[in-house]
């Protein structure tokens, strides 16, 4: 009889959790959030919730705003992308994973904070959010492959000093970034990471970058001076050919000799590869 009863126990606690039921304008598995199919334009998703499901809200036009509470840990793939009127979301602590293109095309999105507890932004999270101008990511050490690709209202971007690895494309296509600081936790910018942000004039990359991928800052034909380090490598074509490229290590050599001058020879145009002339010491 003890056994027959802890078998019932379990067929019914496995059923509840595998019931999909409607809950007003949620469809939900368990605790997953797997369809929103309202028409409000200000959610609030409740904290009953522990995962948003794939798709969940895409394609609603509605939608301005979103609050998610700290009950959900993750916002599975494409999970609000192109909810074209969605202009707010609001995210609690505790959301560990944002799944990829989960906010793709969100053309209305002006503003984004990304909880200290997500460490990642996944592959074109923001892709194509053409009005987004302010990001924060106080907790993120990788930002994935093509994560801001074409956000072309973002004019500056600072990388927070957790970040290890700017994905490939990460920030392609912005074509009004005019300014980035890359902190020295960063080890690595993948190919074509800031190709085509045209309105770049000038990048410090620090000595902590061990490599840069190919196509890096292809397409920045505005970007007139690169500070790098001699020991970073450097994929071809990283940097525009019309690109000055200082090597900072031999700057912090002439400072220490208190001989560093800023007038460089005219022919100090390294272009990627040891081709220029270290400029003369005076004295």
């Amino acid at each position: 009889m003890i056994k027959m009863k802890k078998q019932l126990t379990v067929f019914v606690f496995t059923a509840l959790l595998l019931t999909v039921y409607s809950c007003g304008d949620f469809k939900m598995n368990g605790r997953r959030l797997e369809k929103y199919r309202g028409n409000a334009e200000n959610v609030i998703i409740s904290e009953n919730v522990y995962y948003i499901g794939d798709g969940a809200f895409v394609d609603n036009k509605n939608i301005i705003s979103v609050t998610i509470p700290a009950s959900v840990g993750t916002i599975g793939i494409g999970a609000f992308s192109r909810c074209s009127s969605l202009a707010s979301v609001t995210m609690q602590e505790g959301i560990r994973r944002i799944y990829g293109f989960a906010f793709g095309a969100c053309v209305s999105l002006e503003s984004i904070t990304i909880p200290a507890s997500v460490d990642q932004i996944s592959v074109g999270t923001f892709h194509g959010c053409t009005s987004l101008a302010s990001v924060t990511m106080p907790g993120v050490k990788y930002i994935g492959d093509e994560a801001f690709v074409f956000c072309t209202s973002l004019t500056s971007i600072t990388i927070p000093p957790t970040v290890i690895s700017i994905g490939e494309s990460a920030f392609r296509g912005c074509s009004n970034l005019s300014s980035i600081t890359i902190p020295s936790s960063v080890t690595s910018i993948e190919n074509y990471a800031f190709s085509g942000c045209s309105s770049l004039t000038s990048v410090v990359i620090p000595s902590s970058v061990e490599s840069i991928g190919i196509g890096a800052f292809l397409v920045c034909n505005n970007l007139k001076t690169v500070v790098v380090s001699r020991r970073t490598t450097i994929g071809g074509n990283a940097f525009p050919v019309t690109a000055q490229i200082i090597y900072s290590d031999l700057l912090y050599e002439y400072e220490e000799d208190e001989m560093f001058d800023e007038d460089f020879d005219d022919n100090f145009e390294i272009r990627g590869k040891e081709t220029g002339k270290i400029p003369e010491k005076r004295g």
